[in-house]
């Protein structure tokens, strides 16, 4: 065993035999060491160097050995009213001092007659000179000092009662913010320390304590030094260079370096590792935690100042100077802190644009220099990729950014194609050519999210890229890379296949292999949490076209097992926004499922728990985040959806209270981004169900008029992609609406005119397409009823 790892893990030992009772000890350090004599005689030589760690005397909550020895009534001026902790060196108490001005309880470290070397007795007066140039709100205050009769050594402090500072944080399950606010006071206490030329040495979470009421103190100073102090030996077995608890302290420190104010910032990447579970942190936090924690002390931050600074910057939107990220990474911070509106998004939208003109003219007009040209290569490519993903991402979030999303739809595809069909283009760059061909397809004709309502564009631009994802697939199928871009693309054609042609079986199909595709990314010890989001999205999507393939129960089934799955997600990701998003699509989605069954077999849906479960977890969603826009977005579909279901149950004042409430979300977007062809279905459906609900409650007048300007909604869309199969299905349901609507008003020629639509609409669609179980079992059949009171 080296020297350094035989120090390490004896110094582990010793720090765990001060908890042990004294006369238990010696047997209980021999069992720790087993056969190893070497490090037998390492743990002894700590323990009668220094009897009286500092351990063993903590203000918070000293380790506690049973001895009988009574209570002292007095120290100095203070009333002992308890026992904190006591160990082989001596004993904290709980004091206190209650004369006419002065009435607080303390803590006071007494050391045992005799105990103390002379060096630790200056040691034990270090500490109390230290602490009384320390004055800060997140320090342990030394209040006194001075000896008993009997020449024992004491000081008084603040009685700190708190817990560690982990525990504190874990106990009460908070977000990742009320951490980071937590860790930024110790940070503060640190950086006095150090203002006043003090170094902690020990910064460990037993060692940070929070209050009841959440506040921070950093306690136990006892084996800190002033710098000035630092004479210590690399060879000498001396605790005062070994005192520190392993995990938290910096390398050097297990090899006798000497300790200083790096030392202290090491463990203080440490705490925050600690503090922030792997499921709380990104990029940015991830950055912060490795420069504090780097084994080279040159490599960490500089100071407290700028490990703060750059904590700082995390919490309020700001560039994180550890993260060393390009300008993409710069202007994606911009965004997300200001969350531009239209105007200015589409301004900087031009901007970006035509600094990739330039940047492409460039590349190209370079191709003659090889170096030149690779140069202009990365920098088109790192603003291609900027503006297809991070800039994308940022705009969806706002309300109003469709035309600047269509503007940047337009250009993008051009540079796509120049990087995709470069013959020096990498593995990595074919892949980001396909996952951008992708979102593309997501801008022009999504039809789940924000989009342009080029429904036929996106589905060509999907197939492209989903064929170019299989391709490089197969020819490197252990890339994750590989298998992360064809699980995306798979998703994504599937979700397309199934609302914009029904095509539910190729649908199904490709969701599985998407499943399958994150599935084996998830497996990986090291897979992040969007690998497991996108594995329980993509099994949620293989059970949605189920329904419509007369497959109910199956589709049923394993949407209830994606359910159960994203409440593991969610369990397990607590502070991530899109694992309680998700798990609120799945709610809909087993809810849409239950409503097909019944349906088609006249039973209640028992629908409405999974729905009332959708709207709360969206509420929540956007309470939590209202500069993001999806969750309330979404509550146009699942208001009107919810009142299709109480309409179907005889609450009709419920449903059209629901329909109402999605066609004033749907409105309020609307005005703020006219160019959403999404909204615009949205609302049309909204209307669609507004009027039928009127009709039925026998509102006809009021139903009429609801159905002409659904009509007008209805149409819009239809003309939008008038050979859409999705968008020309949609039209003929609409019109067979209608149709009943004005006939159940007694309008027999205006409502016959529209069964004839109808019809013609539906026969153009079986000629050319096979029709679902769905739609032949409800779709049809009512037409076909309509077409009876017509003939009658």
């Amino acid at each position: 065993m080296s020297t350094d790892s035989l120090d390490a893990k004896a110094m582990t030992i010793f720090s765990e035999a001060l908890d042990q009772p004294s006369d238990s000890r010696e047997a209980w350090i021999k069992d720790a060491c087993g056969d190893d004599t070497a490090l037998l005689a390492r743990v002894r030589a700590l323990l009668n160097a220094d009897t009286g760690h500092a351990s063993l005397l903590r203000t918070g909550g000293a380790a506690t050995d049973h001895q009988d020895a009574p209570l002292p009534e007095r120290v100095g001026a203070y009333r002992i009213t308890g026992l904190i902790g006591q160990g082989g060196m001596g004993a904290v108490y709980e004091g206190h001092r209650d004369t006419e001005d002065f009435d607080h309880v303390v803590a006071i470290k007494v050391v045992r007659p005799g105990a103390l070397s002379d060096s630790l007795v200056e040691r034990f007066q270090r500490e109390r000179r230290i602490l009384a140039r320390l004055n800060h709100p997140h320090i342990a205050r030394l209040y006194d000092g001075g000896q008993t009769e009997d020449g024992a050594p004491f000081i008084v402090m603040e009685r700190v009662n708190g817990m560690a500072i982990t525990d504190w944080a874990d106990e009460r399950s908070l977000a990742r913010d009320a951490r980071l606010s937590l860790f930024d006071d110790l940070c503060d206490a640190v950086r006095h320390a150090h203002q006043n030329l003090i170094i902690h040495r020990d910064i460990t979470p037993n060692n940070v304590l929070v209050t009841p009421e959440g506040y921070v103190k950093l306690i136990d100073f006892g084996i800190a030094k002033p710098h000035e102090d630092e004479e210590e030996t690399a060879n000498a077995i001396n605790p005062e260079m070994l005192s520190y608890t392993p995990g938290f302290a910096a390398p050097e420190r297990a090899t006798g370096s000497g300790a200083n104010t790096l030392s202290d910032i090491f463990s203080l990447g440490k705490i925050l590792a600690a503090l922030l579970p792997e499921t709380m942190r990104d990029r940015d936090l991830d950055a912060i935690i490795a420069k504090s924690t780097a084994r080279d002390p040159k490599d960490r931050y500089p100071s407290v100042d700028s490990l703060l600074e750059d904590v700082t910057s995390y919490r309020k939107g700001y560039v994180v100077a550890a993260r060393e990220g390009g300008t993409p990474y710069r202007i994606s911070k911009y965004l997300s802190r200001h969350r531009i509106g239209a105007t200015a998004t589409a301004l900087a939208t031009l901007a970006l644009i035509g600094g990739l003109i330039t940047m492409t003219a460039l590349y190209r007009s370079a191709s003659e220099n090889r170096m030149a040209a690779d140069a202009r290569f990365d920098d088109v490519r790192e603003l291609a990729t900027f503006m297809m993903f991070d800039l994308y991402d940022e705009m969806e979030k706002v309300s109003g950014n469709t035309h600047a999303i269509s503007i940047l739809a337009d250009e993008a595809q051009t540079y796509l194609d120049s990087l995709s069909g470069d013959s020096r283009a990498s593995l990595d760059v074919q892949l980001e050519a396909s996952r951008g061909y992708k979102r593309l397809a997501d801008i022009l004709g999504n039809p789940k999210n924000a989009n342009l309502g080029r429904r036929d564009e996106a589905g060509e631009m999907l197939e492209a890229a989903y064929s170019q994802a299989q391709s490089l697939y197969d020819s490197h199928p252990d890339d994750r890379q590989a298998v992360r871009t064809l699980g995306e693309v798979a998703f994504s054609l599937s979700t397309h296949l199934y609302v914009s042609s029904d095509q539910n079986q190729r649908s199904h199909e490709l969701a599985e292999q998407s499943a399958a595709m994150y599935r084996k990314l998830t497996l990986l010890p090291d897979a992040p949490f969007d690998d497991h989001r996108q594995f329980v999205r993509a099994k949620m999507m293989s059970g949605v076209p189920l329904p419509w393939m007369d497959k109910d129960e199956e589709g049923i089934a394993i949407l209830k097992d994606a359910l159960a799955a994203g409440e593991t997600l969610v369990e397990t990701y607590p502070d991530e926004p899109e694992a309680k998003l998700l798990l609120g699509s799945i709610n809909v989605e087993v809810a849409r499922a239950l409503v097909r069954r019944a349906d088609k077999e006249g039973i209640s849906s028992d629908s409405l728990p999974y729905w009332d479960e959708a709207v709360r977890l969206r509420l929540e969603s956007y309470r939590d985040n209202p500069e993001n826009i999806q969750p309330y977005r979404s509550l146009v579909t699942i208001h009107y959806e919810r009142g299709a279901v109480l309409r179907s149950e005889n609450r009709p004042a419920e449903a059209l209270a629901e329909m109402i409430r999605s066609r004033e979300i749907a409105e309020e977007l609307l005005a703020n981004d006219p160019d959403d062809a999404w909204l615009q279905r949205m609302l049309g459906g909204v209307q669609d169900e507004i009027a039928k609900t009127l009709s039925y409650e026998g509102q006809h007048a009021e139903a009429i008029a609801a159905a002409a300007k659904a009509k007008r909604y209805s149409l819009d869309e239809f003309e939008r992609s008038p050979d859409n199969f999705g968008a020309k299905r949609e039209w003929a349901y609409s019109l067979s609406l209608y149709a009943g609507i004005y006939l159940k008003a007694g309008k027999m020629a205006e409502g016959c005119a529209l069964v004839s639509q109808s019809r013609q609409q539906w026969n153009e669609l079986s000629e050319k397409h096979s029709l679902s179980d769905h739609d032949i079992a409800v779709s049809i059949a009512e037409l076909e009823s309509l077409e009876e009171s017509c003939a009658g």
